[in-house]
């Protein structure tokens, strides 16, 4: 990843919509934010991350979530599994521009 020292929307498009995902990801992590506040937001960033990372964006969901008080391993990945399995008509075509998810504490 590059460190994002100024924001250039024009060459921001023509970045995929992957690596952006790992980009803000890793920024997130960096700055210890919890965006996962909320089992909506939580279950809409797993949706997001399984639709458009597969199974390459399980470890970055457990990056991301780790920082909630209620974070679990197990019902992290149990979570990111369901997400994976089911269909995607589910999911709006953007859920990653949704309100940011989280489970129960």
């Amino acid at each position: 990843m590059n460190k994002i020292t100024s924001f250039n929307p024009i060459q921001w498009a023509k970045v995929s919509k992957a690596e952006q995902i790992r980009t803000v990801a890793n920024l997130i992590v960096e700055m210890n934010i919890d965006i996962t506040e909320g089992y909506n937001n939580w279950r809409n960033i797993a949706f997001g991350f399984s639709l458009e990372l597969g199974e390459e964006g399980r470890s970055i969901f457990h990056d991301i979530s780790r920082f909630n008080a209620g974070y679990k391993y197990e019902e992290c990945d149990k979570l990111y599994s369901n997400c994976m399995i089911l269909p995607t008509t589910l999911v709006s075509p953007s859920p990653l521009s949704l309100n940011m998810p989280r489970r129960p504490a």
